[in-house]
Order: C-alpha cells, then sequence, then structure tokens
C-alpha cells in the first residue's frame, strides 16, 4: 500500500509538472508561429491551457509515468540499501549504491529527453513517442547550436539563481539591522534563512519557465529554419541575427562558409546540420541512410 501511494505521489506531481511544461512551451511557440505578434495579449497562456487540457493531456501522462516508474524503483533501490547498510552486508550494499546511481542517470537521461519531446509536441502537435523520436533526432543534426545556446543561458541562469537569493537576503539584513530595535528582533539569523530558502525557490522556479522558453524558442528557430524557405520564416530582428552568428562559427569551425541569405554552407552539404548528420551517420555505420533537406509538407506543418 505504502508504494502504491507512493508511486501515485510520484506520478501526480510529475503530471502537474509536464503539464506546466507543456503549456510553457506552446505559449512560447504560439508566441513564434505569429507573425503579426503585436495583436498578442495575455489569452495566449489560456489558448496554452486550453490546447494542452483537449488534445496533449495523453503526452503529460505518458511521459510523467516513465519518471514516476524510474522515481519509484529508485526509491525501492534506496529503502534495500539502507537495508543493507543496517546488516552490514557490504556487498548488496555496493551493489545497491551502483543501482542507485544508475537509477539516478536514468531519470535525468529522461527528463531531459520528456522536456525536449514536450516542446516539440508543442510545435507540431505531436504524441509523446512520435515527439520523442524527432527531438531525438532535431537535436542530434543541431548539437552544436543547442550545447552552444545551453551552455550561454546555463551559466547566466545559474548566476540569476543564486545571485538573487543572496541580494533579497542581504536587502532583509538591511532592513532588520538597521531599521528595527533588539526588542522587536531578538534573532536576526533565522529572518534571513527564511528569506533566503523563499527567494531561492520563488527565482529557482522563475528561472526554470525561463529556460523551458530559451529551449522552446531554440527548437522553434531550427524547425522554422527546415520547414519553410528563409523568404517565408517566422524569425526576425536580434534572434535570426544571433542564430546565423552561431550557424556562421560553426560553418568556420567545419571549414565552410555559411550564407546567411539561405541558411545554407558551402560544401558537398546543403546545410551545417546535413553535415552533422552524414557525419554521425559515417560514424555509426549508417552510411546507407539518405540524408536530405526538410521541406514544408502534409507531416510536418505546424
Amino acid at each position: 500500500v505504502f508504494l502504491y501511494m507512493l508511486f501515485t505521489w510520484f506520478w501526480t506531481s510529475e503530471f502537474i509538472l509536464a503539464f506546466g511544461q507543456l503549456v510553457i512551451a506552446l505559449s512560447f511557440a504560439g508566441w513564434y508561429f505569429t507573425r503579426n505578434k503585436s495583436i498578442l495579449e495575455t489569452d495566449t497562456v489560456r489558448w496554452a491551457f486550453q490546447e494542452v487540457g483537449l488534445f496533449h493531456l495523453g503526452t503529460a501522462a505518458y511521459g510523467s509515468l516513465i519518471i514516476a516508474v524510474i522515481k519509484t524503483i529508485r526509491a525501492v533501490i534506496l529503502y534495500l540499501q539502507k537495508k543493507a547498510k543496517k546488516s552490514k552486508n557490504k556487498v548488496a550494499e555496493y551493489v545497491m549504491c551502483i543501482l542507485g546511481c544508475f537509477v539516478w542517470c536514468l531519470e535525468k537521461i529522461m527528463k531531459f529527453i520528456n522536456k525536449h519531446a514536450y516542446i516539440i509536441t508543442a510545435i507540431y502537435g505531436y504524441s509523446f513517442c512520435r515527439a520523442t523520436r524527432k527531438g531525438f533526432f532535431l537535436l542530434l543534426r543541431n548539437i552544436l547550436r543547442v550545447a552552444a545556446v545551453n551552455m550561454v543561458s546555463g551559466f547566466v541562469m545559474f548566476l540569476w539563481k543564486f545571485s538573487l537569493p543572496l541580494f533579497v537576503t542581504f536587502l532583509c539584513y538591511l532592513s532588520v539591522a538597521y531599521h528595527t530595535t533588539s526588542s522587536q528582533v531578538s534573532d536576526i539569523v533565522a529572518p534571513l534563512v527564511v528569506t533566503w530558502f523563499i527567494s531561492y525557490w520563488v527565482s529557482a522556479m522563475f528561472i526554470d519557465i525561463l529556460s523551458m522558453g530559451i529551449e522552446t524558442i531554440l527548437f522553434c528557430f531550427i524547425a522554422d529554419e527546415e520547414m519553410f524557405p528563409p523568404e517565408e520564416r517566422f524569425a526576425e530582428g536580434e534572434l535570426t541575427e544571433m542564430i546565423h552568428a552561431t550557424a556562421k562559427l560553426h560553418a568556420e569551425s567545419k571549414g565552410r562558409t555559411y550564407d546567411p541569405t539561405t541558411g545554407t554552407s558551402t560544401g558537398n552539404y546543403e546545410s551545417v546540420e546535413q553535415a552533422d548528420a552524414q557525419a554521425h551517420d559515417r560514424d555509426s555505420g549508417a552510411g546507407h541512410v539518405e540524408i536530405v533537406t526538410a521541406q514544408p509538407t502534409d507531416d510536418n506543418k505546424i
């Protein structure tokens, strides 16, 4: 009974998280694939809630179920590890420790895959399994571009996540130390600790939303490149310039010349992404797979 309740708790919490990620991804994707962005209002989030509730609950349930199963297995392994430690069975304890590390890594990998599957679902409207497959190969074709954006954004968000709570805690210290008397506050440490935890929790939530938004915009840009010719793409302004700068550096690292007007590079391939995919196929022994340029067909319309 306890194991069932634990599994139910894991599934429910992960389902709520998956639902939120889908709403965020769909909101950003809806913003990106709107040509006249001046007409967008706060109804975009309400529309995203409605779309997820009507059409993508199965995707959220499927993805959260996988994470819930892995978490339940991890909890069982942790329980067995504690039992082995009490019985002083070193071999069983080490085996459970290794299994626990493996399951922890598997959980992180599946969360990473699920996150991008939700983004693909928001862009194309695919089911979970199909979105997982397309997201994996889309990520594989653009691995350097995604890695560069993730490293920069990850570093900036890491600084924000820890600097913002410190700043708020410092403001709390100034308020408590210089604007209150000893009769009003008996201990200055407790308010500072509570303030730091609350501010860290709030900043972490906003940073998670920002991270999901950055990932969604990046995947929207990549899907935009693969589905539409340059004159029909939705990207505009600084976003296009930034992505083209990244693609230019990528092409130069491959010894090619990048053309920002067409989004292609000179050489034996029509795009930098195709070169990466072809190189991966050669390394994996799958050189017989034909790499073609993605075109806007009925199968990948938004």
